[in-house]
């Protein structure tokens, strides 16, 4: 082990999914650690400019290693979280091969607690119901799906308008579809300025879709479908990510 793989595994996490490292990644990390501060013990000039390079590499080294635990345990407490709470957990698989045997204890127990606190508290309550509903993902799944960066969060927004009118297939609006896309937002702005909502003017894009798009939760509460070629009114948060993914492309009025 060598600074430089602490390095490397670091980048690497920055990435949503989780990277494979070695099973026994932390032991090679505990041992590369003590041998560090091994070596620190024995220099005698502890102000020499050996002393203060293997101190800044420890110094780093240790911040590497904490920050790279931090990080691919919050990845493997989602992966667990969202397979208990699928309707169907069984079809769901994960690479824990990726994972280290401590890691993989960590997914199991997080895992089985959910499904354990779910089978003693809300099933008993639920019974059958709804166990043949669609399951519909949330935004959160949604923008997991299409690479949404973490910078982009949702702004809910709680309304019961239906925001996704399909309206035209072309990528420029003619005048009466523009006409159309404008009463259709000024729509959802009468509809929800009585309750004190956001102005919706500003919370929605109109967009063109490329693909066909199964349904999803949109930010508002409401859920979307899509075809290829449909035109659409969305919100931003869901626009924005259908945009980067190049699933979708902004239409501009005439």
């Amino acid at each position: 082990m060598k600074y430089e793989d602490l390095v490397r595994v670091q980048e690497e996490e920055k990435k949503s999914t989780i990277s494979r490292i070695s099973p026994d990644f932390y032991s090679q990390v505990n041992d590369y650690i003590k041998e560090l501060e091994d070596v620190e013990r024995k220099i005698s000039r502890r102000h020499s400019e050996e002393a203060v390079m293997l101190q800044y590499e420890l110094k780093n080294a240790l911040s590497a290693v904490e920050k790279i635990f931090n990080k691919r345990t919050r990845k493997i407490i989602k992966m667990a979280s969202g397979k208990a709470f699928s309707k169907n957990p069984a079809n769901i698989n994960h690479d824990i091969d990726y994972m280290t045997p401590e890691e993989r204890d960590i997914y199991h127990q997080m895992l089985n607690t959910i499904l354990h606190a779910k089978k003693n508290t809300i099933e008993p309550i639920l019974g059958n119901d709804g166990e043949n509903d669609p399951e519909i993902p949330n935004i959160q799944d949604v923008e997991q799906e299409l690479d949404v960066p973490e910078e982009i969060e949702s702004d809910i927004v709680d309304n019961e308008v239906e925001a996704a009118k399909v309206i035209s297939t072309d990528t420029y609006l003619t005048e009466d579809t523009h006409k159309d896309i404008s009463t259709t937002i000024e729509t959802l702005v009468t509809e929800t300025a009585d309750s004190g909502k956001k102005d919706l003017n500003k919370e929605y894009i109109v967009v063109r879709i490329l693909k066909d798009i199964s349904m999803f939760a949109g930010s508002d509460g409401r859920n979307y479908a899509f075809n290829a070629q449909d035109v659409a009114v969305l919100p931003k948060v869901n626009a924005k990510a259908l945009l980067k993914r190049k699933m979708a492309i902004e239409i501009k009025s005439t």
